[in-house]
C-alpha cells in the first residue's frame, strides 16, 4: 500500500496524486489517498491540484472540514464495491449469536453510529457543488 495526501491539516500540502499513482501501479500497490481535508478541492477551481485522485483504490474524506459540515462526518470512499467486503470484521463484542434480542450493530459498517451522510446529501442537494466549491479558499 501506498497513500497520498491531499491537503495536509497543518499547512495544505498536496501530495503529486498522479507520482505515487505511478509508483503503486509500478509495484502493485494499493493506493490510497487521505482527502480529509483538501478533497473539497475537487468542487472548486483548484480541483486541479487533485489531479490523479481518480487512480486512487480508496479515498478519505472529511465533510466536517471544507465541506463545512457539523463535526463528525466523513467517508471511505472505494473504487471497486466488492472491496467493501474487507473492512467487515467480526468481532465477539458486537455480533454475539448468542443474543436473542435483534442484533442490529452488523447491519451497517458504521455500528451505533448517527447517519451523518445525511449532512452532506443535504447540503449539496440545497446549496450544490458549485456554490459549495466556490466558498473554498486557497493561498
Amino acid at each position: 500500500m501506498i497513500t497520498g495526501t491531499a491537503g495536509t491539516t497543518d499547512n495544505g500540502s498536496i501530495d503529486d496524486l498522479d507520482d505515487v499513482a505511478d509508483l503503486a501501479e509500478k509495484h502493485g500497490l494499493w493506493m490510497h489517498v487521505d482527502a480529509a481535508y483538501g478533497g473539497a478541492l475537487i468542487l472548486s477551481r483548484h480541483h486541479a491540484r487533485l489531479e490523479g485522485i481518480e487512480r486512487a483504490d480508496s479515498i478519505t474524506v472529511d465533510f466536517h472540514k471544507m465541506f463545512f459540515q457539523p463535526i463528525s462526518c466523513g467517508a471511505v470512499l472505494l473504487k471497486d464495491k466488492a472491496h467493501f467486503g474487507y473492512i467487515r470484521h467480526h468481532a465477539d463484542y458486537l455480533n454475539r449469536e448468542e443474543d436473542v434480542l435483534p442484533n442490529l450493530v452488523d447491519k451497517s459498517i458504521a455500528t451505533t453510529r448517527r447517519f451523518d451522510a445525511l449532512k452532506v446529501w443535504m447540503t449539496l442537494q440545497n446549496v450544490g457543488p458549485q456554490a459549495l466549491g466556490s466558498m473554498l479558499i486557497t493561498c
